[in-house]
């Protein structure tokens, strides 16, 4: 029986990397950055003649607009450990001579760096490690793989302290009008076909936060704010470890696992290259979009009426197309019920954010948002906290199955979004009033029932037989039960102040008005 090493790589620092940037242009640059590090890896091991699993290279002629390539890559075969180190200083040394070329291009005569220099830079501070993992069986190779992909990187000490040439490069718009960027975009051009969504035009003009959030009507507040979000899929660990369902040991077998891992790769590609398709179209901006990973932003709605809550369903809807289809020979009903426990999902943290501030703060919360609220147990959650220019935030767990999810996007869509007028802010304006001002009277409602809740709103508003007004109480009402029951099966969570870290355990009424906060910001006025 042949005996096969698996290896596995990984990439970085990402997360430091993009928190030294300050604009859209920036972010990009740092994220693509990393995804072009990893293609260039991917393309030297293989033609050492060893076989990448994971990530899948993309076709040359089709090549993505983003960074399209996870941290981490998996393959196998004989290679000498002096050959991957070749291979990886090789590749800094053509990452350092690429950037030297951003920066010579606007810095002519200016010997603050030399291309010796930023060799140097470079090897210090990108940090690319390899281990060798062993023989494997084929659903053990991810698993085992990236748990010590994931060991390493827990274990680095040290990340390199000198910031200023990478603070320089990702510079702004304010501070060097995105030039390094544009120069960036020209020398991969040279060699790669990048189409980037942060562009503006031909002439190479980068997008601003303005033109992200912007939308047809400059007098709502939503113009002035836009949304970073991350997104992961869920227990794909455990959908990796499934690919092998007997545990043999010959050769046919092993490559069949193998191959099993390399479709599975070819499907998160097939994913995530969709998605950045579906966030170009919205409006957004992809920043990131590689393994089951997603990095965007993108304004809060579009032109056509559309919201971040519809195009997250697009994507939820694109991951189970593209990863959730079975094997026929695993998929039987005995299978499902067991599968479908631990199923692949994918969950959001959204940070939505004033324009005027610091993009390093909207990351940091958009990932705070993912790892701290959207997957905790049972996962599937979208996670949103908005945070307001007057220091006022709004914090909500959503559970992507759950039924409040889906009466609130409902109600966003009809009451606010295509009823963008005087009287529809008037109604929310009156239903948030009401249950805060006369709470006591709320909770005499909710102790008889149904009916009572409907008259209570009914009764108080100065318009009452307005039948779009009654139309509207009954969803509220049905937005209630919902967000009763959904917090009961810890489906709906509303999130208290983020310094604080602890989620509210407020009576539902109390909930109810700030998630009617967060649809009426969409159609608020600017004074």
């Amino acid at each position: 029986m042949e005996n096969k090493d698996y290896y596995g790589i990984t990439v970085g620092p990402i997360s430091h990397t993009i928190n030294l940037t300050s604009s859209p242009g920036g972010l990009w640059m740092a994220s693509f950055l990393f995804s072009y590090i990893v293609k260039k890896l991917v393309k030297k091991l293989t033609v050492a003649g060893v076989e990448v699993l994971i990530p899948t290279l993309e076709d040359e002629n089709k090549s993505s607009n983003v960074g399209s390539y996870p941290d981490h890559i998996i393959f196998s075969g004989e290679i000498a450990g002096n050959q991957i180190n070749s291979i990886i200083n090789k590749v800094k040394e053509e990452i350092a001579l690429m950037l030297f070329k951003c920066w010579e291009k606007s810095n002519e005569g200016n010997d603050e760096y030399n291309e010796s220099s930023v060799k140097d830079y470079i090897n210090k501070y990108i940090n690319i490690y390899c281990v060798k993992v062993g023989n494997l069986n084929g659903g053990e190779i991810f698993c085992e793989v990236s748990k010590f992909l994931d060991n390493l990187e827990l274990s680095r000490n040290y990340i390199h302290q000198d910031n200023a040439f990478f603070l320089e490069l990702f510079s702004g718009e304010e501070e060097r009008k995105n030039e390094y960027i544009k120069n960036f975009l020209e020398v991969i051009k040279e060699k790669e076909n990048v189409r980037s969504q942060v562009r503006v035009n031909r002439n190479g003009r980068i997008k601003k936060i303005d033109e992200i959030a912007k939308i047809d009507d400059e007098n709502r507040k939503i113009n002035d704010y836009y949304a970073i979000i991350f997104a992961d899929g869920d227990n794909m660990t455990t959908t990796f470890a499934s690919l092998n369902d007997d545990k043999k040991n010959d050769n046919d077998d092993k490559k069949n696992n193998d191959k099993k891992v390399i479709n599975f790769s070819a499907a998160c590609l097939k994913y995530t290259k969709k998605c950045a398709e579906l966030i170009g179209d919205y409006g957004g901006v992809t920043i990131f979009a590689g393994g089951d990973d997603l990095l965007f932003l993108a304004p809060l709605a579009n032109q056509n009426d559309k919201t971040l809550f519809d195009l997250f369903d697009e994507i939820r809807k694109e991951f189970v197309d593209s990863l959730l289809e079975k094997n026929d020979e695993t998929d039987n009903d005995n299978k499902k019920s067991e599968e479908t426990k631990n199923e692949p999902t994918v969950s959001f943290g959204v940070a939505i954010t004033y324009k005027k501030f610091p993009i390093y703060e909207g990351l940091q919360l958009a990932q705070t948002m993912l790892f701290n609220y959207a997957k905790t147990d049972p996962k599937n959650n979208l996670a949103i906290k908005l945070s307001k220019a007057s220091g006022q935030t709004i914090g909500l767990i959503f559970n992507n199955d759950s039924r409040s999810l889906e009466i609130f996007n409902k109600i966003l869509k009809n009451y606010f979004i295509k009823d963008n007028t005087d009287e529809s802010r008037k109604r929310v304006h009156s239903v948030i009033y009401l249950l805060e001002k006369y709470e006591d009277l709320f909770d005499v409602a909710l102790d008889k029932g149904e009916e009572a809740i409907k008259n209570f709103f009914i009764n108080m508003y100065d318009n009452p037989t307005q039948t779009r007004y009654k139309e509207f109480i009954d969803e509220i009402i049905e937005l209630y039960k919902a967000i009763n029951e959904d917090r009961k099966n810890n489906k709906f969570k509303q999130l208290k102040d983020e310094k604080k870290n602890k989620l509210e355990d407020k009576k539902t009424k109390n909930i109810l008005s700030g998630v009617l906060r967060l649809a009426k910001f969409y159609i608020e006025t600017k004074e």
